[in-house]
């Protein structure tokens, strides 16, 4: 017996099928031009602080990346410049105080030497505040 088949037997079936799958994703989100990661996902309000980071692989081709934020009360846009593969891998942003109840769309958008920008969007649902006309009810 192999050390390789060693290491799978005695292994269940969902824990292998498990760690295929993992491998497979991770190897879809090492292909993507961009990766968006918000946290958190769902808050009460106020909402102090969401991190935004957005992970882009160094490319020749690389531009400039945008970070929008858009929801109730709430809009911000920003964009850096890439400077190919001299670029920073990991952008990260900071966006203080989402006080309003609602969804929160986060969008990043890189755009490189080819025509097509590339998008990735996420959301941020803060839940359970007071949310505007409710005072006082």
């Amino acid at each position: 017996m192999t050390t390789e088949t060693r290491r799978w037997t005695g292994t269940s079936l969902p824990v292998r099928f498990g760690a295929v799958l993992l491998s497979l994703l991770s190897l879809a989100a090492a292909d993507a031009p961009l990766v968006l990661r918000v946290s958190p996902k769902v808050a009460l309000p106020p909402l102090d602080r969401v991190r935004i980071e957005v992970i882009i692989p160094r490319h020749t081709d690389n531009r400039a990346v945008c970070i929008e934020l858009d929801g109730p009360g709430a809009y911000s846009n920003s964009c850096v410049q890439l400077d190919g593969e001299e670029a920073p891998a990991i952008i990260v942003r900071n966006v203080l105080s989402l006080t309003k109840e609602g969804e929160y769309v986060i969008a990043a958008r890189l755009f490189r030497t080819k025509p097509e920008p590339f998008a990735v969007a996420r959301t941020v649902v803060v839940v359970g505040g007071v949310s505007e006309g409710s005072e006082g009810r």
